[in-house]
C-alpha cells in the first residue's frame, strides 16, 4: 500500500510503499485482545470497594490480566488524574521510586484518600505471621460464639505488635470490628454473631474483667504493703561499697581507662549493693571531663555515648523489632549511668541528655562539693590562672591545693 509522506527538511511530498500482512479474521484472537483489557470504570470500582490501596499485581490478579498490562493501565490512570501513585522516598534521586521489599512496586489509591498511605502502612499485611496467627485466632473464637481478647495476644506479641496487627486486620476485613469493655480491647467477626449473640458477650466479658479488676486491685495493695515491710528489713543488712576503677602502668597509679573498642574515658565509679556478703547489684557511672568554650555541644554527648555502647564493658548489642524488622542496634547497658562534667552546656546538650539518660554535673557544682569538704573555695578559673604563673607539674599543683585547709 502507499501512504503519503514528507521529506523533514525540504519539505517535499511524496509517496511510500509498504508491504501489509493480510492477517484473516478470528474470534479467538479478537476474544483473547479483548480479554487483556482494563476497562477504566471497573479499576475505579475495585479502588472504591477497598479501605486500602493496591499495588499492580494484587490488580492484574484481581482482573486475571499479565502484571505489565495493569502497571501501564494503573500508571495511564494515574496522569489522567484518576488514581494517585506513592513509592518508597529516594533521597539520592531526589524522588519516589517502586517499593522493593514485601511490598513490589508503587501503591496505587483513590485521590484524595489515605488509600495509599494505608497500604503502605500495612507493608507486609498477610505476609506477617504475628497477622495471620490472630486472624486464625479471632475468627476460631467468633465460630464458637466468643469475643477475642487482645490480652490473648499481648503476653506472646507485646502491645505494640498486637494493636499494630489489629489495625491491619480492620483495614483489610470491614466485617472485623474491636470493642471496649471495661477498660479491655475485643475484637470480633461480625458475621458469625447476631445481635443477640453480641450482647450476650458484652455482658458475660463485663462481669468477668469487673472481677479481675476487684482481685487485680486487692492483690496489688497487698503486694505494694508486703513490699514496704520487705524493704524495711532488707536495708538493714545492706551495705553499698564505692571503688574508682584504676589502673597502674610504669609504678604510676592512673584513673584513666582505656576501653575495648581502644577508646578513652576519664574515670570509671562503680557502686556494688551486698546484702550480709551477697552481691545484689552493681552500677557503673562512667565519668567523661569537657571544656569548651560556650559550653559542651550535644556532638560532645553523643560522641561519649558511642564510647560506651560500643564497647564491651558498657555496651550490648539487642535486637529490636521494628515492624516485621529485626534490627540489630547497639546500646548502653542497663545499669550503667553516664556523667558529663563541664563548666558550661548549651541548651540542646541539655535536651541530648534527657533523651540518653545522661547526668550532666557543672564544674562549678563539682568544685563546691569539693571545697565544701576541705574547708576552702575552689574556682577553676582562678586556680588556672594561679597555675600558669606558677607553671610547675599540674598533679603537684592541684595536690597542693586540694589539702584540707589546716583549722585553728
Amino acid at each position: 500500500m502507499e501512504v503519503p509522506y514528507t521529506q523533514r527538511y525540504t519539505l517535499e511530498e511524496s509517496k511510500k510503499k509498504y508491504n501489509v500482512a493480510f492477517i484473516s479474521f478470528s474470534k479467538s484472537i479478537v476474544k483473547n485482545v479483548k480479554e487483556g483489557w482494563l476497562n477504566q470504570k471497573e479499576v475505579l470500582k475495585f479502588f472504591k470497594n477497598r479501605d486500602i490501596g493496591a499495588v499492580p499485581s494484587e490488580v492484574a490478579q484481581a482482573f486475571n490480566i499479565p502484571l505489565s498490562r495493569a502497571s501501564r493501565a494503573l500508571g495511564k490512570m494515574r496522569k489522567q488524574g484518576l488514581l494517585e501513585r506513592r513509592g518508597y522516598w529516594n533521597p539520592t534521586l531526589a524522588k519516589e521510586t517502586p517499593f522493593q521489599g514485601r511490598i513490589k512496586g508503587y501503591v496505587y489509591g483513590l485521590p484524595g484518600t489515605d488509600q495509599a498511605k494505608k497500604r503502605i502502612e500495612q507493608g507486609e499485611g498477610l505476609y506477617s505471621p504475628h497477622v495471620n496467627a490472630i486472624l486464625v485466632e479471632i475468627r476460631k473464637d467468633s465460630s464458637l460464639k466468643r469475643f477475642t481478647s487482645y490480652g490473648k495476644f499481648e503476653d506472646e506479641l507485646g502491645q505494640y505488635e498486637t494493636l499494630k496487627a489489629i489495625k491491619i486486620l480492620t483495614q483489610i476485613y470491614p466485617g472485623l470490628v474491636t470493642a471496649t469493655i471495661g477498660g479491655q480491647g475485643f475484637i470480633y467477626d461480625k458475621q458469625y454473631f447476631t445481635s443477640e449473640d453480641i450482647d450476650k458477650q458484652v455482658a458475660y466479658w463485663e462481669r468477668h474483667v469487673s472481677i479481675k479488676k476487684r482481685l487485680t486491685g486487692a492483690i496489688g495493695a497487698f503486694h505494694e504493703a508486703f513490699s514496704q515491710h520487705a524493704i524495711d528489713l532488707a536495708l538493714k543488712d545492706m551495705d553499698i561499697k564505692v571503688t574508682f576503677w584504676r589502673k597502674i602502668g610504669k609504678g604510676k597509679e592512673s584513673y584513666n581507662i582505656r576501653l575495648s573498642n581502644a577508646k578513652e574515658i576519664d574515670r570509671v565509679l562503680q557502686v556494688d549493693f551486698y546484702y550480709r556478703d551477697k552481691l545484689l547489684w552493681r552500677h557503673y557511672y562512667p565519668i567523661e571531663c569537657k571544656f569548651y568554650r560556650g559550653g559542651a555541644t550535644p556532638e560532645h554527648l553523643r560522641e561519649f555515648i558511642d564510647k560506651l555502647r560500643f564497647s564491651n564493658e558498657f555496651g550490648e548489642q539487642v535486637t529490636l523489632q521494628e515492624g516485621n524488622q529485626n534490627l540489630q542496634v547497639h546500646i548502653i547497658k542497663q545499669n550503667v549511668h553516664p556523667i558529663l562534667i563541664s563548666p558550661y552546656f548549651k541548651k540542646e546538650t541539655h535536651q541530648q541528655a534527657k533523651k540518653y539518660h545522661v547526668e550532666l554535673l557543672p564544674t562549678w557544682l563539682l568544685a563546691k562539693l569539693a571545697g565544701d569538704t576541705i574547708g576552702k573555695k575552689l574556682e577553676m578559673r582562678k586556680l588556672f590562672e594561679q597555675y600558669l604563673k606558677e607553671g610547675g607539674n599540674i598533679e603537684a599543683f592541684l595536690t597542693e591545693i586540694f589539702k584540707r585547709k589546716k583549722t585553728q
